[in-house]
């Protein structure tokens, strides 16, 4: 049987990436190599250009950025505006906290990437 393992977002520049992911967000790094960074609770990114050459495929420049609109990262905090206060100078804004039709408190940013990051306290009606 295959289980899903982590998912695996392609970045730019692993550096300011892996900056963002730690010093923004606050997740732990577990493990790094030169192209590739693992967090905590299985996130991960990837040199993009690096990870396509690998696989044959053709892909944008290095000084592009990856996140094209077509995934969100999603994570938790038990006090998404207290969080949103303490990091809302360092990423770009997409809206501030709000309760959605749901129940969920969240936020979004994006990340050095222009990837969408949704930040939730998990409530539900």
């Amino acid at each position: 049987m295959m289980r899903f393992e982590n998912p695996l977002v392609l970045v730019a520049d692993v550096s300011a990436a892996t900056d963002f992911y730690t010093n923004t967000l606050q997740l732990s790094v577990r493990e790094r190599h030169d192209d590739f960074v693992l967090f905590d609770h299985g996130f991960a990114i990837h040199h993009g250009p690096s990870l396509l050459e690998s696989a044959g495929i053709d892909g944008p420049a290095t000084n592009q950025p990856w996140g094209r609109n077509n995934a969100v990262l999603y994570f938790q905090t038990a006090e998404p505006g207290a969080l949103f206060e303490e990091i809302r100078g360092r990423c770009a804004i997409v809206h501030p906290p709000r309760k959605e039709r749901w129940g969920e408190t969240i936020f979004r940013i994006r990340d050095v990437d222009g990837h969408l990051i949704e930040i939730g306290d998990g409530e539900r009606l």
